[in-house]
């Protein structure tokens, strides 16, 4: 019995250093690689900026004064001559023309439209009391006596007739009379109704005219 427990731990002995001889000429095991992460880091996408808020106006300087309003255009100046109308026959009748002044006026201004405006009406009223009035004198027509007599008159502002005068005539006394006469009594007519409200100065045909 103890022969064979001794044989059987030389058996054991003789089988572990076999073992170990194995193990010592065995090749090594070669050991696994190690385990290498490769890592990649990629650009998160840039944030756009919130967009730009554009700049409030700045508010206009006030202005201490108001625009300034154009001047109004001044209206053009109304002619101050009286042009003298064409003479016209009548039957048994005087003709009177329209007055002309004796003197072309300056050109007239802004602040004088009013008073040329004014005369231009007077003249007007003139020359038709002259037309209502007018009359063929009796004596002349059965004298056959025509002709044109032209009167120089001489006005101031508030209507008066200052001085009238015979410039030109037929040399008949009995027209020429009449003719004075007629103005006489048309200006102070339109005395009484308006004025030219500047002096002034006329040149008055009268025309005599007999037919047949």
């Amino acid at each position: 019995m103890k022969a064979w427990a001794a044989s059987l731990a030389l058996h054991g002995v003789a089988v572990g250093a076999a073992a170990l001889l194995w193990l010592e000429r065995s090749p090594e095991t070669p050991s696994a690689p190690p385990l290498r992460w490769q890592v990649s880091f990629a650009s998160a996408p840039a944030e756009a900026p919130p967009p730009a808020t554009p700049p409030r106006p700045a508010p206009p300087p006030e202005s201490g004064s108001a625009g300034l309003t154009p001047p109004e255009a001044v209206p053009p100046s109304l002619p101050t001559r009286l042009a003298a109308a064409p003479i016209v026959a009548v039957p048994a009748a005087a003709t009177v023309a329209e007055p002309a002044p004796a003197v072309a006026a300056a050109p007239s201004q802004t602040a004088t439209e009013a008073a040329a405006a004014a005369e231009r009406r007077w003249q007007a009223a003139l020359a038709e009391k002259l037309r209502l009035l007018k009359r063929y004198p009796l004596a002349a027509r059965r004298l056959g006596q025509e002709g044109v007599v032209v009167l120089s008159a001489a006005v101031t502002a508030d209507g008066r007739l200052e001085s009238v005068a015979v410039k030109q005539g037929p040399g008949y006394p009995l027209l020429e009379r009449d003719a004075l006469s007629l103005l006489q009594a048309a200006a102070a007519a339109v005395r009484a109704e308006m004025q030219p409200e500047r002096p002034t100065r006329l040149e008055i045909p009268v025309a005599y005219r007999l037919e047949g």
